[in-house]
């Protein structure tokens, strides 16, 4: 689906995934941004991106790796980023994607047909589609 106007937001990793193949590019955001799985050189950003938006927590890098290793959690599928640039971080810049605005992680629970979503978007960005755009992403990645 595609809306007339306004920045693109791409999905997917670069040509790769059946379940990928499934999403779409549309335009929700105020920015250019896109959505793409985790991975594991991301768990810094995910880390900070967490401690923005929970003050409290000041061990999200070590919590986060312990959560996503333990036996049957897979990360790379179920968890989703959306980088938005330009990253204020890099001056302005908009590299490799931007900035961590947000994420989601959804848990599909087949046998009882049960999805858990967690998702959070950085508070620079909130306002802008960014859980708009995640969220679309987790309910079809739910649906594939």
């Amino acid at each position: 689906m595609a809306l007339a106007g306004g920045p693109t937001v791409s999905i997917g990793p670069p040509g790769e995934g059946a379940f990928w193949a499934g999403l779409v590019s549309y335009r929700p955001f105020a920015m250019d941004a896109t959505i793409r799985p985790f991975t594991w050189a991301d768990l810094p950003a995910l880390a900070a991106l967490v401690e923005a938006v929970d003050t409290a927590e000041k061990r999200a890098a070590e919590r986060l790796e312990r959560a996503y290793r333990a036996p049957g959690v897979r990360p790379e599928r179920d968890c989703l980023l959306a980088l938005a640039g330009p990253d204020p971080s890099r001056g302005g810049k908009d590299g490799a994607g931007g900035m961590l605005a947000g994420y989601a992680r959804l848990v599909v629970e087949a046998p009882i047909g049960r999805g858990v979503l967690e998702e959070a978007v950085h508070p620079s960005r909130r306002g802008q589609g960014v859980g708009r755009a995640l969220l679309a992403a987790a309910t079809a990645h739910a649906r594939a």
